[in-house]
């Protein structure tokens, strides 16, 4: 039964290596959107991998800029990358692994003005995404803002996905194999935002197709701010 962050081991070693295939090159347009309207001054992405989004807030005027992965070589790229061109702006950058280490343990009282947690929330069971969301929540200026994504239950890979628990299933399609996915569809989204504390402010949803079609990924992106 997989119950913490830690039972995810195995699967996000595969998660490396796609990072460091190329998988994930380029910032999402929404989360670029998100940094350039809105200009925060200090951000925290939850799943940084080699920085592609840190960069982005860098270049859109952020000056503190903390990435936490749960994978060591991405943070080392994104160091390399990252960290002369941040200084030359007069930021900083704080990379930190949660490899067997709390959130909140690597965190402590630091707060900042914006959280992007992207393609991450699904990799867990909703019972873990809510602590998460808890914990990063804790660590949210009161005027704050998360962005979030998850995975949607129209979404190709759930079709040939094996289940191998309450909504846990275990992607089969090449591109992902061997990943554990939750699926979400909109209403699970708002309870599980609402438990945490956290007050929608936005949803979009985009997708995109491979393959010519034959494969359909298909996303809903939150912004959240403190509800209570």
């Amino acid at each position: 039964m997989i119950n913490s962050v830690n039972d995810y081991k195995e699967h996000f070693e595969l998660w490396e290596d796609l990072v460091l295939s190329g998988d994930r090159i380029y910032p999402s347009e929404f989360v670029v959107r998100f940094a350039f309207k809105n200009k925060f001054k200090s951000v925290l992405d939850f799943g940084c991998a080699n920085g592609r989004h840190l960069e982005c807030f860098s270049k859109a005027g952020a000056t503190k800029l903390i990435g936490v992965d749960l994978n060591q070589k991405p943070l080392d790229l994104a160091k390399s990358r990252l960290e002369h061109i941040i200084n030359s702006r007069g930021g900083t950058l704080e990379l930190y692994s949660n490899k067997n280490r709390d959130i909140n343990e690597i965190l402590k009282d630091i707060k900042v003005d914006a959280i992007v947690a992207w393609e991450i929330a699904y990799l867990y069971t909703p019972n873990i995404a809510l602590n998460l969301l808890k914990s990063l929540k804790s660590h949210l200026n009161p005027n704050g803002k998360i962005l979030i994504n998850f995975i949607s239950t129209d979404d190709s890979l759930k079709s040939d996905a094996k289940l191998i628990g309450e909504n846990l299933y275990e992607i089969t399609e090449h591109t992902h194999k061997g990943l554990i996915f939750t699926f979400y569809n909109l209403d699970m989204i708002k309870e599980l935002m609402q438990k945490a504390g956290l007050k929608i402010l936005a949803i979009e949803k985009n997708h995109y197709w491979l393959d010519g079609g034959a494969i359909k990924h298909d996303y809903i992106n939150i912004q959240a701010t403190h509800d209570r």
